[in-house]
This record gives C-alpha cells, sequence and structure tokens, in this order.
C-alpha cells in the first residue's frame, strides 16, 4: 500500500533548536515536505539577546520550496490566545478585539521578514477563547487541533504523533515538536520517523486541507 505523509511541527521560534533535526531527515527523504508551525514574535527578541537583522538573516533558511509555515500564536507565552490578566491581575478570557490584535501582529512581522506563510493556525498549548476562534475564523485561516482536545468542527486533525509506531493507513498526519519536553518531540522520536516508507509521498498540510485529506 502507498502512503501519504503530512508531517507537521510546533514551536519553530528563532533562537531555540529543531530545525537542524528536520534538515536531518531531509536528507534522508529528498522529497520531503513540512510544515512548521512558527512563533512570530521569538523570546530571543523580547528579551534583548539578539536583533531584528539577525532575525530576517534566520528566517532567510526557511525560503525553500519544501518547507511550509503556519503561525502558532504570537509569542507563544503561556496560553495567550485563552486568556489574559486584567489590571487586576485575574485571567479572564481573551476577547475578540484583542485575538484579532495579536493576530495582526504575527503577519505584520511575517511581512517584515518577507516570509511566506499559510493562513493554518494553531493556538500556543492549543489553548483557544471562544471569541479569540472567531477572530481566527474571521482572519480567514484554517485552523489545526489535537484531535484529543476540543476543537472547532472540520478542523485539520492529525493522526499520529511521532512517539507512536507509524500508523498503517493511506493518508498519515503527523504531528510532534521541534524542543522542549513533549514525548514527540523529533530528536527523541527520529526512528520512528525513519521508518517512514522511502517511497512515500509528502504534502503540506495546506495540500491536506485543500484536497480534503
Amino acid at each position: 500500500m502507498s502512503q501519504t505523509f503530512i508531517l507537521e511541527a510546533d514551536d519553530l521560534e528563532f533562537g531555540k533548536g529543531g530545525f537542524e533535526d528536520v534538515l536531518k531527515l531531509k536528507e534522508h527523504y529528498p522529497n520531503l515536505k513540512f510544515t512548521f508551525f512558527m512563533t512570530p514574535i521569538p523570546n530571543i527578541l523580547l528579551s534583548g539577546q539578539s536583533t531584528p537583522d539577525k532575525y530576517k538573516e534566520w528566517a532567510e533558511h526557511l525560503k525553500k520550496d519544501w518547507i511550509e509555515i503556519c503561525p502558532h500564536g504570537l509569542t507563544h507565552q503561556g496560553q495567550e490566545f485563552l486568556y489574559r490578566l486584567t489590571q487586576k491581575n485575574k485571567p479572564k478570557l481573551l476577547d475578540y478585539k484583542t485575538a484579532k490584535i495579536y493576530i495582526e501582529a504575527g503577519e505584520g512581522t511575517f511581512a517584515q521578514l518577507d516570509l511566506p506563510y499559510k493562513k493554518i493556525w494553531k493556538s500556543p498549548h492549543w489553548a483557544t477563547s471562544p471569541e479569540a476562534y472567531d477572530a481566527i475564523k474571521d482572519k480567514g485561516y484554517e485552523i489545526a487541533c489535537d484531535p484529543n482536545q476540543p476543537h472547532p468542527d472540520n478542523a485539520y486533525l492529525y493522526n499520529w504523533s511521532y512517539d507512536q509506531p507509524i500508523s498503517y493507513r493511506p493518508v498519515v498526519k503527523g504531528h510532534g515538536h521541534l524542543h522542549g519536553s513533549s514525548p514527540n518531540t523529533i530528536r527523541r522520536c527520529i526512528k520512528n520517523l525513519l521508518e517512514i516508507p522511502t517511497d512515500a509521498e509528502f504534502k503540506f498540510v495546506s495540500e491536506a486541507i485543500k484536497e480534503g485529506l
């Protein structure tokens, strides 16, 4: 049985690791296509440890025909698309107006980087308030979610976590992380990923959504 693989990972961020592990996969699978969910405003800039010019230089490495970029929140500071703190330091569900400001700030950052991206949205930690979902949809985004978490109808859902054996099905939609303590971080799961058949077809998440896979 021929198989199609849609591979994606969360937490692509300037100043953090994991991208190099996908480059190794690309060496093994010349036809690889990979979708990265990227944090637009990285901590290394917020903390003053790097500069916008170095960020632009780094982003140039992402402008490849086998790479697809999609937004992953704004700064990935906690559950930023679920709630924000009020002036009294109490959590409040993120409202529509603030969510829209966050989304447009991320879009502006991609524009400054001259980095193409697809309108497929994934919130940090899968955490999204109802009004934030409304803002995301109104801005024209498809939504990617964890099948084990509450999610909107018609969301893109993965069916293989990289820490599990490969699913034996025609279309395998893989998911993992680039760094951190998650069990499905690519470096921890490289043995499973190298079990992908060498004759597999690869597609981006955007292609999977367009084709209804």
